[in-house]
């Protein structure tokens, strides 16, 4: 819907279940649905992208930066490295060394007191250095943070050709690399009809820095067909603080895996389908008059094999409520229903066990109620009214 993959389809389409006889699916939309919220730290997006296709065929080279590395990425206080001004750049000790990979790119990020570049004008910083190449390329990726930038602009990556030509890209703050911070959590900005060209690729927490973040950038060449035969890295010259911890070359232009959340949709209304589908579908508490005075009640706990579970639906600012215990009681083969409310009536349309076999009673607080059975397409199930609010137990006796 909407060119996405959305979960208000998937409450809507619960619920459709739930009501239709399908139970069993509806439950097993509702799992998806749950486990697609997990795989999103515990958040269900109102929009996804869907299926795409696998990643292009690539050869990356790693180059080895180890030679041009000035700074003591680890504030190790190294006697081989200079001495970093503490707090004005990112403690990256616990980023992963040597041969890695980040954002599906490998990098040789150096290793000992030396373990990043430098960039800046300042004094004690590179302000530039040239990174040798002599091959062709379609991307090169940059593994890299900045400290502070002025006007956004983080230094400048030029390729330089082997006929003598060049092309220049600025790295900006926000799109192509983001700043360690004290107490913002800075992300990247991308335009979401554009290639993303960048991607997170570490986080970190520091006592200095609350939130460093390392970011993978991959820089489409726009002459793949020429040999590079260097690549110059410039500090800013307003004053920026930029480190670079890698650089590779791929023949395949830039490519980063599709981010699985799309765009569009308000969170809250897919939320609201799927717990529409969960609340009137599997609790089966349907609202039928006015802040439940009147309640139709269909629990069909038993379409996800759960046989014991508390339900309680309530509107705060009204305080109308409907709420029960059910527990499949095996051994004595019965369903019970702890039940209480705010209303008058209830409605109940409790849904029977597939294996179970026929109602032989059922009894509100003790005493024998009329009761009906009837059938949505292969499910069965018992009705029979209870009046509110209660509490009253409810005893569904099976043969």
């Amino acid at each position: 819907m909407n060119a996405s993959v959305t979960p208000i389809v998937a409450g809507e389409l619960a619920h459709g279940a739930f009501q239709h006889g399908f139970e069993s699916y509806g439950v097993d939309i509702l799992r998806r649905v749950a486990e697609l919220g997990k795989r999103s730290g515990g958040t269900l997006h109102c929009s996804y992208t869907g299926a795409f296709p696998p990643p292009p065929p690539r050869t990356f080279i790693p180059l080895d930066l180890t030679p041009l590395a000035n700074m003591d990425a680890a504030l190790l206080d190294s006697s081989e490295a200079p001495d970093w001004r503490r707090g004005e750049h990112p403690d990256l000790c616990d980023l992963p060394k040597g041969e890695q990979v980040f954002a599906g790119v490998p990098f040789r990020v150096p290793e000992g007191p030396r373990g990043a570049i430098g960039l800046s004008r300042r004094a004690g910083y590179a302000p530039q250095v040239e990174l040798p190449v002599h091959t062709r390329a379609a991307a090169i990726y940059f593994l890299h943070t900045l400290a502070r930038t002025v006007d956004g602009v983080g230094g400048v990556i030029t390729l330089h050709y082997a006929d003598g030509t060049s092309h220049t890209q600025y790295v900006l703050e926000g799109r192509h690399a983001l700043p360690i911070s004290h107490w913002i959590y800075p992300e990247l900005h991308y335009d979401v009809h554009d290639k993303r060209r960048a991607e997170v690729a570490w986080r970190g927490v520091h006592p200095g820095h609350l939130n460093q973040q390392v970011v993978v950038y991959g820089l489409d060449n726009p002459h793949p067909e020429r040999v590079i035969s260097h690549i110059t890295l410039e500090a800013a010259a307003n004053g920026g603080m930029w480190f670079v911890l890698g650089v590779t070359i791929s023949d395949t232009e830039v490519y980063f895996t599709p981010d699985p959340v799309s765009f569009g949709i308000p969170n809250g209304w897919g939320a609201a389908a799927v717990v529409y589908a969960l609340i009137e579908g599997l609790a089966g508490v349907v609202d039928a008059g006015v802040a439940c005075d009147r309640v139709d009640l269909s629990p069909r706990w038993t379409a996800a094999g759960v046989e014991q579970v508390s339900v309680t639906v309530h509107y705060p600012e009204s305080g109308g409520y409907v709420a029960y215990n059910y527990r499949r009681d095996v051994q004595n083969d019965a369903l019970v229903l702890d039940l209480t409310g705010s209303g008058d009536s209830c409605a109940c349309h409790v849904l029977l066990p597939e294996e179970a076999g026929d109602v032989v009673a059922v009894g509100v607080d003790g005493t024998p109620v009329d009761w009906t059975l009837s059938r949505v397409e292969g499910s069965r199930y018992v009705a029979f009214v209870v009046s509110l609010p209660g509490p009253h137990q409810i005893i569904i006796r099976l043969r």
